[in-house]
C-alpha cells in the first residue's frame, strides 16, 4: 500500500471520513481496513467478504471496528459456487493451477446491501474481486448516485476472464458525472479513455465526483 498508492490516498482522505461511511468490498483479511482504521479512526468500516475463513479472520482482527458481510457483490442476486484459491477467493478461477476448494456464496447487490443495512453517507468504496469490479459497480448505481463516494477499483488480467473492459467502467460512471484515473504512488493519473489502456495490467483505478475538489 505504501508502493501503491492506497496509503497515499487513504491518507489524503482520512479527514474526510470522520463519522462517514466507508465499504470495503472484496477484503480478504483486512489489510485495507485496517489502513483506514488507522489513519480514521472515526470512520464506520464496512466490509464484505465471501470466503467464510477470511470473515472469521476479520471478526477475530477487528471486533467491533468492523462490520462484515459474509456475501459475493454484483449487479444481481442468487446463490452461486466460488472458489478459494490460496490467499484469495475468486467466482471464477480461470487458468488458476492452486488447488480450488469450492463454497457457496450468496450474492447480493451493492444497493440491496446498502438499503438493508441501513448504510447511509458512504465516502469511501474499495472493489477488489479479481475481475468481477464491473458488475459490483453496476450493482452500486443508486448509492453512487445517492453519496457520491469516492471509489477505488481494480483492473487486472482477471477482466479476461470475466469478459470486462476499462471501458466498462468508464461508460457506467462518467455519465453520473465522474472523473477517472490511475492510481499513483502520490497522486491521482487522471485519463480520457483510450483503447490503448486495455492492457489488462493489474492497477487501481480512482473515480472522483467531478464536483469534488480532491
Amino acid at each position: 500500500m505504501n508502493r501503491n498508492g492506497e496509503s497515499w490516498l487513504v491518507h489524503r482522505l482520512s479527514a474526510s471520513l470522520a463519522g462517514r461511511s466507508v465499504l470495503d468490498i472484496g477484503a480478504n483479511v483486512g489489510d485495507w481496513s485496517a489502513h483506514v482504521h488507522a489513519a480514521a479512526p472515526k470512520a464506520q468500516l464496512h466490509a464484505v467478504e465471501m470466503v467464510p475463513e477470511f470473515v472469521e479472520r476479520l471478526r477475530s482482527r477487528f471486533g467491533d471496528a468492523l462490520i462484515v458481510f459474509q456475501c459475493g457483490i454484483s449487479d444481481q442476486e442468487g446463490q452461486t459456487v466460488a472458489y478459494k484459491l490460496g490467499g484469495g477467493g475468486r467466482i471464477n478461477p480461470g487458468d488458476s493451477k492452486k488447488s480450488r476448494e469450492p463454497i457457496s456464496v450468496q450474492l447480493r447487490s451493492g444497493d440491496s446491501l446498502v438499503a438493508e443495512e441501513g448504510l447511509t453517507d458512504i465516502a469511501l468504496i474499495k472493489i477488489d474481486i479479481e475481475g468481477y469490479d464491473i458488475p459490483a459497480l453496476r450493482g452500486l448505481q443508486a448509492t453512487i448516485a445517492r453519496d457520491r463516494p469516492i471509489i477505488q477499483f481494480e483492473y487486472s488480467r482477471f477482466y479476461v476472464d470475466t469478459r470486462h473492459f476499462l471501458s466498462d467502467a468508464y461508460a457506467l460512471l462518467v455519465p453520473l458525472g465522474y472523473r477517472i484515473g490511475r492510481l499513483m504512488p502520490n497522486r491521482i493519473e487522471y485519463l480520457s479513455y483510450s483503447r490503448t489502456l486495455e492492457n489488462f495490467a493489474t492497477n487501481n483505478y480512482i473515480a472522483v465526483p467531478k464536483e469534488s475538489a480532491f
